[in-house]
């Protein structure tokens, strides 16, 4: 019996605004994680382990950046000559032509494509997120259910639950779904991992758009999943593992903190579902003599002569005699020079660090942007952004 056809679309297109300035020239799944990987390595190694060789990349923010990385798909093994990986740039020439305004409205852009493929199943994600999930047998109880959508479901904590789709649940069923509500019924959130039936969610969206105009295509949450959810038609998919959403900086910051304890809860090198990400060009990392390291992760190409603690190194960071970096993310080729001192801090591609600065400290976390040069002595506060907010020195 042949298996089920799954198509997913991976919804790459957002303009990651709440990552400031960390997506100010990449797109957002094209951002770094835990030194050598992608967040868009999440879904692509997800979609490899779960055999399903279909797969859509919608992008329209920075696209270069995100190409270059994605390789037509080789590290995932999506690199064929019938389906595998395919990339949807914004396009005109037909109605639908122009540039996404939200999830549901990248759906309905490519409506006539989805269409064509035939799918038994649609799977939609985001980039935005770090976890491990089999979307082949989501797809599977969700054709057992008969449902027309499958949230896949997550708890998240109270004081951040408004930041989600919340819904209420009676055992599978959806019986309550409400899109970053001011007051939470529950804390249950969907991960941003649906199973559509690809027709009548399009004739769904159809009818949307026709009764709400633009507006019926927002976001997904917006009127879609409401009106499926209003009609009985939706059910909830638990996961049970690690999940955690990094589309603001505080929440990337501590997500990377996560992977730094001693049992991480997601091993990236597992035999059995390893994340995999276009890699292979940096040397092995580097600890001089004169460095010193704790309880931190260095990616290939780094050159430690300082201290560093609780930290991630992405590929070609050198640390340099005297210098001290804590609590820290320090993004591809980043230099700190000798007395320079980094704490709870984001630094992204390419920035120096002069000597003697000062970036951080106790408080909130501090991001300076891609390839800012900190004169000697420069001191920024906890918690700033910087080039936004003016340093001291």
């Amino acid at each position: 019996m042949a298996l089920p056809r799954v198509l997913v679309l991976v919804l790459a297109g957002g303009a990651g605004g709440r990552l400031q300035l960390l997506t100010e020239n990449r797109a957002k799944p094209a951002v770094p994680f835990a030194g050598v990987y992608r967040l868009i390595d999440f879904p692509l190694s997800n979609c490899q382990h779960s055999q399903i060789a279909d797969v859509w990349v919608s992008i329209q923010q920075h696209p270069t950046s995100l190409a270059e990385h994605l390789a037509n798909g080789r590290p995932w093994d999506l690199d064929r000559t019938t389906g595998g990986l395919m990339t949807l740039p914004p396009f005109q020439g037909t109605e639908r032509g122009g540039w996404n305004t939200g999830t549901a409205n990248s759906l309905w852009r490519q409506a006539d494509l989805i269409r064509a493929f035939g799918a038994d199943a649609l799977v939609v994600v985001s980039a935005d997120a770090v976890y491990e999930l089999d979307y082949r047998e989501v797809a599977d109880a969700h054709l057992a259910s008969g449902a027309e959508v499958t949230m896949v479901t997550t708890e998240v904590a109270a004081d951040d639950a408004s930041r989600y789709g919340i819904v209420e649940v009676d055992g599978e069923r959806v019986t309550g779904y409400a899109y970053k509500p001011d007051e939470p019924a529950t804390t249950t959130a969907t991960n941003e991992v649906f199973v559509f039936r690809p027709g009548p969610t399009l004739d769904r969206l159809e009818q949307l758009r026709s009764e709400h105009g633009e507006e019926g295509l927002e976001d997904l949450g917006t009127h879609l999943l409401p009106a499926q959810t209003q009609d009985g038609g939706a059910r909830a998919h638990p996961l049970r593992g690690y999940w955690r959403d990094v589309g603001t900086v505080e929440s990337y910051w501590e997500a990377h903190q996560d992977f730094l304890s001693a049992e991480p809860p997601i091993d990236l090198d597992a035999p059995d579902w390893p994340i995999h990400t276009r890699g292979g060009r940096r040397s092995a990392a580097r600890v001089l003599d004169d460095g010193r390291i704790e309880n931190s992760l260095l990616s290939g190409g780094t050159r430690v002569s300082g201290d560093v603690r609780g930290s991630v190194l992405s590929p070609g960071v050198v640390v340099e005699a005297g210098a001290t970096v804590v609590d820290s993310v320090l993004l591809p080729g980043v230099r700190v020079r000798s007395g320079a001192t980094v704490t709870r801090a984001v630094v992204d591609d390419g920035v120096d660090v002069g000597r003697g600065c000062t970036v951080g400290g106790d408080g909130d976390v501090t991001l300076v942007g891609r390839r800012a040069q900190l004169a000697e002595g420069t001191e920024i506060a906890a918690g700033a952004r910087y080039p936004e907010d003016e340093p001291t020195r």
